[in-house]
């Protein structure tokens, strides 16, 4: 299982949220990925976007602490179960 956070250029956001994740995610440009911007309908960034090899799990979007965080993975992983 890969969680993708997909960030904007310039998002303070989305900076915060890599130095809290740290290597739990792969980053990608939101802008280079408009692939896997379209499987969401995140209105807000930073985006996650769970992934099982090519299989979609599920996504979410914002800034979370990180138990909140780890819950929504979870939650993407049952969801596609």
């Amino acid at each position: 299982m890969t969680v993708i956070q997909l960030d904007m250029p310039g998002c303070g956001t989305c900076a915060m949220m890599a130095r809290i994740l740290g290597d739990r995610v792969e980053h990608a440009s939101a802008i280079e990925r408009p692939d896997l911007l379209a499987l969401t309908t995140a209105t807000s960034s930073p985006v996650y976007i769970v992934m099982d090899g090519d299989k979609y799990l599920g996504s979410f979007s914002g800034a979370m602490p990180l138990s909140v965080w780890e819950r929504k993975v979870q939650e993407s992983q049952k969801g596609a179960e």
